[in-house]
């Protein structure tokens, strides 16, 4: 929506301060972020539960059991262990010599599909000689979520747990508070940090078994992503969520916590490297990234802390094709390196930060936007129009089609795969962006995101090519419109570096916080 101080950002008036459980247990997966992967040794253990001494047979964990199995060797994992119908016993043993190959390992995966329980907010996954006819067998006869987590624990980037066991729950034993076993589904839990726990269905809520002798839903999505090469861990989860959904007519809506980095992480690598190099077009023009195609869910529920109402509906958006992103911000040097060539008019009004307030002032533009930068730094005072000429100079130097990202493109390589409202989760953190600060940074100067983007978030705002809409329902078509622009920048607070934060101005606008990112075209 468009604010009263057209040069502050949506949602944040910039003259504020400165500066299930495992909801389904058994259902998704689970795995901590490292630094970049090498090509290093992977490891996985699956389990499938499905005959049951005291509640019958389950149709489908062993049958997802062997086709995930067969999934994690198609993606080149050097040792896949499969084992079934395992007893507490034979489940005690699996994972502690698990644990031994684990700590041998840069990748450390297990999956596990069958029944799982949930008393008093602590999750269980239930071996198949359970009988839990008291409430106090639980403690005895199954196996502790923390058991799993701990048998992957020791590999050295990444550790996996995926579960699949959501489904209705036909233990009746309560805990020892007296509280009852929950029926549909597991609590959801906190991950760790650098740890990922997805599940097949929200916490509390029932996962799909899938037709008898065929793969539940959620083992389905699993596989098929598995066994796409190069698809970084956070989209894959991403799109395993959005195959199930469609699958189950939006009946059963996988979930996942997060808690990682800034590196990339897959499971299937083998073009992971690839996908990730930069390239230039000519000398000085923007390092370049390639961005995969791929589907998200653009814009914030109503619950996410500093919601507004044009980020909503949200929506799923697919990206059809792939595209290239500027690995950073433009840069000062590059921004006049264009200012030279050309003589474009940057403009003698800025409108400037001042650490209370904003305010125009003569003499001041990209080459003197109010505070001391270094040649590396992001440009400042561009408007939309600098940075829609910017494009268009480097598509007729290049012959190329470089132009600015539309919003629905610039929130997907920016989020690359993160649902939570920050690159960090749900909590800004300062060691991870620039912002609220009194200056900015040399691009670069943090982590970059999964897609290998840089300062998605903090430094600079960064136009995009849409008008602005209220709603994401009412598209808006004319030449003559304000801007988008997205990002959050170097003075902004945290609430205005999230994700789905939508700023909006007029094209001529120049003001000390907005800056530029590119896209272009692949053939």
């Amino acid at each position: 929506m468009r604010h009263p101080k057209p040069f502050a950002p949506k949602g944040a008036t910039m003259t504020r301060t400165f500066l299930l459980f495992v909801a389904c247990l058994l259902q998704a997966a689970l795995f901590i972020a490292a630094p970049a992967l090498a090509a290093g040794k992977r490891v996985a253990l699956v389990i499938g539960n499905a005959t049951y001494d005291t509640v019958g047979t389950l149709a489908n964990p062993i049958t997802d059991a062997k086709a995930v199995s067969d999934a994690f060797t198609s993606a080149g994992f050097e040792d896949v262990r499969l084992v079934d119908d395992l007893s507490a016993e034979a489940m005690r043993l699996e994972l502690k010599d698990f644990s031994a190959r684990a700590a041998e390992a840069e990748i450390a995966v297990i999956y596990y599909a069958g029944h799982g329980v949930e008393v008093a907010d602590k999750n269980y996954l239930v071996p198949v000689d359970a009988k839990l006819a008291r409430s106090t067998d639980i403690e005895f006869e199954a196996i502790p979520l923390a058991a799993v987590r701990s048998a992957v624990s020791g590999a050295s980037k990444l550790r996996i747990v995926v579960l699949d066991a959501c489904r209705n729950n036909p233990f009746r034993l309560t805990g020892n508070n007296g509280t009852r076993a929950a029926t549909r589904g597991l609590a959801n839990i906190e991950p760790s940090a650098g740890e990922i726990v997805a599940y097949a269905a929200k916490e509390g809520t029932l996962a799909q078994d899938g037709p008898e002798n065929a793969n539940s839903p959620y083992a389905t999505a699993l596989i098929k992503s598995l066994k796409e090469p190069g698809l970084e861990i956070r989209l894959l989860f991403g799109k395993v969520r959005d195959d199930v959904l469609r699958a189950t007519a939006n009946e059963q809506e996988p979930y996942t916590y997060t808690s990682l980095g800034g590196e990339a992480l897959y499971l299937n690598d083998a073009p992971a490297l690839q996908k990730r190099e930069s390239f230039r077009d000519c000398e000085n023009c923007p390092e370049m990234i390639v961005v995969p195609a791929g589907s998200f869910r653009m814009g914030s529920p109503e619950s996410e802390p500093h919601h507004e109402k044009d980020e909503q509906p949200q929506h799923d958006v697919t990206i059809e094709k792939p595209f290239a992103v500027g690995k950073f911000e433009i840069t000062r040097a590059q921004f006049e390196a264009f200012v030279t060539a050309t003589g474009h008019d940057s403009g003698t009004t800025c409108t400037l930060w001042d650490g209370t307030r904003y305010v125009a002032r003569e003499g001041h533009n990209v080459t003197n936007p109010g505070l001391d930068q270094a040649a590396d730094h992001p440009a400042l005072c561009l408007s939309w129009n600098d940075a829609k000429a910017y494009t268009q100079w480097l598509a007729k130097r290049t012959g190329l089609t470089y132009r600015l990202l539309t919003e629905a493109e610039w929130e997907y390589a920016a989020r690359a795969g993160h649902q939570t409202p920050y690159v960090s989760g749900d909590i800004l953190d300062a060691a991870t962006v620039n912002f609220a600060n009194t200056q900015t940074r040399s691009v670069g100067s943090f982590a970059a995101n999964a897609f290998g983007l840089h300062d998605t978030q903090g430094n600079a705002w960064e136009w995009t090519e849409d008008c602005y809409s209220k709603t994401y329902s009412v598209p808006v078509t004319t030449e003559d419109c304000e801007r988008t622009y997205r990002g959050g920048g170097w003075a902004n607070q945290a609430r205005d570096l999230r994700f789905a934060t939508r700023g909006t101005n007029a094209p001529d606008k120049r003001v000390n916080i907005f800056g530029l990112r590119v896209a272009r075209d692949l053939p």
